[in-house]
């Protein structure tokens, strides 16, 4: 018999990590964009959150977000430049918005401070993948033999 052994968890992981986090990225984007456009306003547009509102509403924020998500769906697809431009040039602008408006709120006195814990880190994580991916070509597909 002439099985094939499944490869090592922590090098499958390796191999496919940037997939995987992309994969997220896009999940996050797309869930938000619904929320964003979906939910009640006083559920979204809330004393935390206002000052990410009074630079652009939520319903121009869920278009952004959709676009995020679905770029870096395409991005998890078939890695191309034109995708990698689309979805970094979503993601990270938004990510640098959404961040830098919770920091002027808390400062403020009347932001999110989780926000600028949160958004940071996913940004973060989102662009680490985005880099692996560029300077490793991890999305690739696994030539058909």
């Amino acid at each position: 018999m002439n099985q094939q052994r499944s490869p090592h968890p922590v090098r499958w992981l390796r191999d496919h990590a940037a997939r995987i986090i992309l994969t997220i990225c896009s999940a996050f984007h797309l869930l938000m964009a619904a929320v964003l456009a979906f939910m009640p306003e006083d559920l979204v547009v809330t004393e935390g959150w206002l000052p990410v509102f009074t630079l652009m509403g939520r319903h121009p924020w869920a278009v952004v977000y959709l676009i995020a998500g679905v770029s870096a769906a395409a991005l998890v697809a078939k890695a191309t430049l034109p995708r990698m431009i689309c979805t970094w040039g979503t993601v990270v602008p938004t990510g640098f918005a959404w961040t830098g408006t919770f920091a002027i709120g808390v400062i403020q006195g009347r932001g999110s401070a989780i926000g600028l814990v949160v958004w940071p880190t996913l940004l973060s994580v989102f662009v680490v993948a985005g880099m692996w991916l560029a300077t490793h070509e991890a999305l690739r597909p696994p030539d058909e033999g």
